[in-house]
Protein backbone atom coordinates (compact mmCIF):
# COMPACT_ATOMS: atom_id res chain seq x y z
CA UNK A 1 0.00 0.00 0.00
CA UNK A 2 1.33 2.97 -1.12
CA UNK A 3 1.53 6.19 1.20
CA UNK A 4 -0.95 8.22 -0.70
CA UNK A 5 -3.60 5.03 -0.55
CA UNK A 6 -3.09 4.71 3.39
CA UNK A 7 -3.43 9.02 3.84
CA UNK A 8 -6.89 8.26 1.70
CA UNK A 9 -8.12 5.84 3.64
CA UNK A 10 -6.98 8.15 7.01
CA UNK A 11 -9.03 10.98 5.78
CA UNK A 12 -12.05 7.89 4.97
CA UNK A 13 -11.81 6.33 8.29
CA UNK A 14 -9.24 6.53 10.57
CA UNK A 15 -9.97 2.90 12.36
CA UNK A 16 -9.91 1.46 8.66
CA UNK A 17 -6.30 2.31 8.06
CA UNK A 18 -4.89 1.64 11.55
CA UNK A 19 -6.75 -2.21 11.20
CA UNK A 20 -5.28 -1.77 7.18
CA UNK A 21 -1.51 -1.13 8.81
CA UNK A 22 -2.00 -3.38 11.37
CA UNK A 23 -3.57 -6.72 9.47
CA UNK A 24 -0.53 -5.65 6.86
CA UNK A 25 2.31 -5.62 8.63
CA UNK A 26 1.96 -7.49 12.37
CA UNK A 27 3.25 -10.41 11.68
CA UNK A 28 6.99 -8.40 9.95
CA UNK A 29 6.79 -6.65 13.42
CA UNK A 30 5.99 -9.73 15.36
CA UNK A 31 8.92 -11.85 13.40
CA UNK A 32 11.20 -8.98 14.12
CA UNK A 33 10.24 -8.56 18.05
CA UNK A 34 10.26 -11.98 18.40
CA UNK A 35 13.87 -12.49 17.10
CA UNK A 36 15.01 -9.36 19.27
CA UNK A 37 13.75 -10.33 22.89
CA UNK A 38 13.18 -14.26 22.51
CA UNK A 39 16.31 -14.60 24.95
CA UNK A 40 15.52 -12.55 27.64
CA UNK A 41 11.38 -11.51 27.00
CA UNK A 42 8.20 -13.37 27.95
CA UNK A 43 5.32 -14.04 25.64
CA UNK A 44 3.85 -11.31 27.47
CA UNK A 45 6.79 -8.74 26.48
CA UNK A 46 7.29 -9.32 23.19
CA UNK A 47 3.04 -8.64 23.11
CA UNK A 48 3.61 -5.69 24.90
CA UNK A 49 6.50 -4.64 22.72
CA UNK A 50 4.42 -5.27 19.19
CA UNK A 51 1.83 -3.37 20.74
CA UNK A 52 4.24 -0.30 21.55
CA UNK A 53 5.33 -0.55 17.62
CA UNK A 54 1.59 0.26 16.59
CA UNK A 55 0.68 2.36 18.80
CA UNK A 56 3.96 4.84 18.09
CA UNK A 57 2.92 4.06 14.22
CA UNK A 58 -0.61 5.44 14.76
CA UNK A 59 0.54 8.36 16.80
CA UNK A 60 2.47 9.49 14.07
CA UNK A 61 -0.20 8.81 11.61
CA UNK A 62 -2.57 10.82 13.42
CA UNK A 63 -0.13 13.84 13.67
CA UNK A 64 -0.29 13.77 10.34
CA UNK A 65 3.24 12.68 9.44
Amino acid sequence: MQDTELRQLMAHSVQQCHRVVFDKYCNYVYAIVINVLRSCGTREDIDDCVSDVFMKIYKRFDEGI
